[in-house]
Formats: C-alpha cells, structure tokens, sequence
C-alpha cells in the first residue's frame, strides 16, 4: 500500500509539473519566428520577355512573366486605371507618313475625309486618337508596326500613323501632333518597385548619362518633359518581405515585357538580343537600382563606336591581264568577310 501511494504522488507532482511548463517557459513555448531580412543577388540585370503588344498589360498584371514594362508605352488616363506609371523616361509625339502617291496634308484633321485609308497598330495611342478624331477616314488596325509599314508599302492604306520617331525611320514626316510621355509600367500595389525606378530614372538625367543615350538614338535637343508631382519618390525605399522590389533583388533579375518590334525604342539584333533606347536606358536604370542596394559599380553609358573603312580596288576589268579579274574579286572579297569576321565593329566597303 505504501508503494502505491508514492506512486500516485509521482504521477500527481509529473502532471502538475507538466500542466506549469507552458507558464513556466517550458519545452512547450514555441519558438519566435526569426526577423526577416533582404538576401540579395550579386547585381540586376534586366531580362526581356517578348509580347505581343495587345496582351502586354493583361501579361503585366498576371504576375507570371514580368515585374514592368518598357515597351515605348504612352502613359494615358486609362491604362492608369489598371497599372501605375513610373515618372516619363522620353517624350514624343505622334506622327504620319504617307504612301506612295498619298495626298500631301498640312495637319492630321486633313486625313479625316471618306476615302482616305489609315494604317496603324491596333491598341496604341494612335488607335486611340483615330477613333475619336477620324471617324469619316477608314481605319485599319494591326497586330503590330511591321504589319503597318507592309501594309502602306503594299498600298493596302494611304497612310501610315505612330510614334514620330518610329515612323521616320520608314519615311518622311508630313505632320507631327499629340505630345506625350513614355513611362515604365508595373502592377498597381507595387509602389516599392515604382518608387526605386523612378528614383533611377531621375539618377540617369541627373547625371547626364540620359543625353549620352538620347544622342545614340537620336537627332537633335534632348526633349524629355519633367511630369514628377510632390508623390514621385526622390528616395529609394527600404524593400520589404514579398514585394516586387524584394523579387528583383533578391533573384538579381528584372523582367521586363516588351513588344519588340519597334525600333528605335526596341527590337532584336542580328544575335537575337533585344536593343535600342529602351533596352540602353533599362541598362541604365538597373545599374542604378544595384549600385544602391548592392554597391556595385554603376558605369556611364558609352555609345557604340561603328566606323567604316573603304579599301579601293584597282581591278584589272580591261586590257591583257583582264583574265585575272574574276579571281581577283573573289578574292577581294574574301578578304573583306576576313576582316569583318575579325572586327565585328568595323564595316569594310570594296569599291572598285
């Protein structure tokens, strides 16, 4: 009996000590969750992801593909509805070109008569603009610019309308109208990842590194409006856990959609890599972004040096020794390949 009962004194003291333990700070008392803190990559370099342009917000706001956009994007009251804009990075204006034979016009109010036919990519602001101010005009909307300039090449349409700077690639402008800015676009709610790009963007001007990049691109006077208000950050924020921002930095990687068929501002190169003025200020800003979070060196832009040598030839086209002149352009020739295999930079034009 007597064992019992110090048995039964054990298992009473156990139970209560067992029932203090979590008063106690016993076994029981769950761990604290450690402090979380930004574990960042190396550097942030941007990563292009092709879209068409129509998907391009809807791709944005997915989630999936990429953190913004730069894609020669107008800022509009619209889109601001369901994306936030970064501060403007280039100003432009719309424009028109005409096709072969197209009636010469003094202002874009001309080309709204029956009859006249009107090329342009379906979704930009020059879709926009037509709707609303050319009604009586037939207006043909494309997927994207290349089908545009087809299109007025091949005499579908008369006209061609876009992005000033583009259009005078493919043509002559015959009237310019509609200023507006280009801005970077990224997911309402990602307000740490807008702040620090707009904070780089103005770092770039600020610094003059945005003419060296302009000029490249660009003939005369930098024209870049200043559209920042008292709520444009001047201060890069400090990241938090599972924002865009803390994603970039932390995968070292700033995916960026893109339509990239629009040169100037973007299109691929004989190598497949994504080039122009948005691709240079994109360089350009990321290295901005990592040069404050990561301490790395933020390195000015240098444009590209192409310089092209003329060799001339003295080919023996006529007279005695005329039979060695096939062979000795053949071999000119391969000479050249040589040379330019060998300095990519350099173009080499034989004249004879």
């Amino acid at each position: 009996m007597e064992n019992k009962k110090i048995i039964a004194m054990m298992l009473t003291l156990s139970m209560l000590a067992a029932a203090f333990a979590g008063c106690l700070g016993g076994d029981d008392e769950p761990e604290p969750e450690p402090e979380w803190s930004l574990t960042a990559a190396p550097d942030v370099n941007p990563v292009w992801v092709e879209s068409g342009w129509d998907p391009i917000i809807p791709n944005l706001n997915a989630g999936e593909m990429c953190e913004a956009i730069i894609s020669a994007m107008t800022k509009t009251d619209e889109r601001d509805q369901v994306v936030d804009f970064t501060r403007a990075y280039y100003t432009s204006s719309q424009g028109v070109i005409g096709g072969s034979g197209a009636a010469a016009i003094s202002a874009v109010g001309d080309l709204n008569m029956a009859g006249t036919t009107i090329g342009l990519q379906s979704g930009t602001t020059s879709d926009l603009y037509a709707a609303d101010n050319l009604a009586a005009a037939t207006i043909s909307a494309y997927e994207d610019f290349p089908s545009v300039i087809a299109a007025l090449n091949n005499g579908d349409v008369d006209y061609a309308m876009g992005d000033a700077p583009v259009l005078s690639l493919e043509g002559d402008l015959m009237v310019t109208f509609s200023d507006e800015n280009f801005g970077l676009a990224v997911r309402e709610g990602s307000g740490e990842l807008q702040a620090a790009l707009d904070v780089a963007i103005g770092a770039v001007v600020a610094s003059g590194e945005y003419d060296a990049i302009y000029g490249a691109h660009f003939d005369g006077a930098v024209t870049l409006a200043d559209d920042t208000t008292a709520d444009t950050a001047t201060a890069y924020p400090t990241p938090s856990e599972g924002s865009d921002l803390t994603t970039v930095l932390e995968s070292g990687d700033l995916r960026l959609c893109t339509d990239p068929f629009y040169p100037p501002f973007e299109n691929y190169d004989a190598d497949g890599n994504v080039e122009g003025f948005d691709a240079d200020m994109a360089d350009a800003i990321v290295d901005e972004i990592a040069a404050h979070y990561m301490g790395t060196d933020n390195p000015m832009f240098q444009a590209p040096v192409s310089a092209t040598t003329k060799i001339g030839l003295l080919n023996p086209l006529t007279g005695p020794i005329a039979v060695y002149a096939p062979p000795f352009t053949v071999a000119a020739q391969m000479a050249i390949a040589d040379l330019n295999a060998a300095a990519a930079s350099v173009g080499v034009d034989m004249t004879f």
